[in-house]
């Protein structure tokens, strides 16, 4: 799905890239979401985000976003949505109860333009970026209802951001030759124990979680932007499309 200025959501199909559905909306939008269990999505606009039901046909709810518009937003699972607006303004929505759970005003200082999530364990991670260059992470805490958000990282990258992507790494990922074989390799590989030898005894290193985040931000070709690692591609407005990788031990 997509939403644009022409106040209209279109539905594209996979296979041929058309549009085969198209839904008038009700003001202009800029967001549009899936819930992660496939039930309902999100549509961003001036008035806040509305959610729309696909079974039942009611009209779609609310979620008022007052001090402006929401420029970014994410699920935190399927009963919290994530939205960041004007004035560095976070808030986290309980669906179920179609309502705002957590509202923090100053979790940063400009406007929030990218907002991204992924799990932990059993927690959730929310990954937010303002227009200043600032992410922080931040590690969802609570049921939806009374929901508080922890601070565990700040990262200044010095770049107008437009594009954030959480992903974990090294926390229980699988390796390309499956944990099966390469146990059995090191088990062949490791000398066999004889009488009277003394076999040195093997330090358990902990694995450290690091989270890996990806920032996007078009920046005009003369501005300086080595805060960000990664590679640099001129865009067709004759701008330069910065990717850039930061790497966040998490506790």
């Amino acid at each position: 799905r997509s939403v644009a200025a022409d106040a209209r959501l279109m539905r594209w199909s996979r296979m041929t890239g058309k549009c085969n559905y198209a839904l008038a909306l009700a003001q202009p939008a800029r967001i549009v979401l899936w819930s992660p269990d496939g039930g309902s999505f999100v549509v961003g606009a001036a008035g806040g985000m509305d959610l729309h039901l696909l079974e039942g046909g009611a009209q779609p709810t609310t979620l008022p976003h007052e001090g402006g518009a929401p420029l970014a937003a994410a699920f935190a699972g399927p009963s919290t949505l994530v939205t960041g607006g004007e004035r560095g303004i976070l808030r986290l929505w309980d669906m179920g109860a179609r309502s705002c759970c957590l509202l923090l005003d100053d979790a940063h200082e400009s406007r929030v333009k990218a907002v991204s999530t992924t799990v932990l364990g059993k927690r959730h991670l929310i990954g937010t970026g303002s227009s200043d260059g600032l992410v922080k992470i931040w590690r969802l805490e609570g049921i939806p209802a009374k929901a508080s958000l922890a601070l565990l990282h700040s990262i200044s990258t010095r770049v107008r951001l437009t594009c954030l992507v959480l992903n974990v790494l090294g926390a229980g990922a699988t390796k390309p030759n499956g944990s099966a074989r390469t146990h059995k390799t090191a088990a062949a590989e490791a000398p066999k124990k004889r009488s009277g030898d003394i076999m040195p005894t093997k330090k358990r290193s902990k694995k450290a979680t690091t989270l890996l985040v990806a920032v996007e931000s078009t920046q005009s070709a003369q501005d300086s932007a080595a805060a960000l690692r990664g590679a640099k591609t001129r865009g067709s407005d004759g701008k330069v499309v910065l990717r850039g990788i930061l790497k966040k031990r998490v506790p």
